[in-house]
């Protein structure tokens, strides 16, 4: 299973990367956050397909 990381990996820089990148291509602050949320919900609904024995009913 995947195990947790912090802010050593994902924290103010790795943020201010991101925006850097999405400035770059003229993205809005509104589609960085939703393309972010989405891919943080993505990822957590994979993880428990993927690695969790009993499942919720709904993800």
């Amino acid at each position: 299973p995947p195990k947790t990381t912090g802010r050593e990996h994902y924290g103010a820089a790795f943020v201010d990367g991101i925006f850097a990148a999405a400035n770059e291509r003229k993205l809005s602050d509104a589609d960085i956050l939703a393309t972010v949320t989405d891919f943080t919900a993505q990822t957590i609904a994979a993880a428990i397909r993927d690695f969790c024995v009993v499942r919720p009913a709904r993800l």
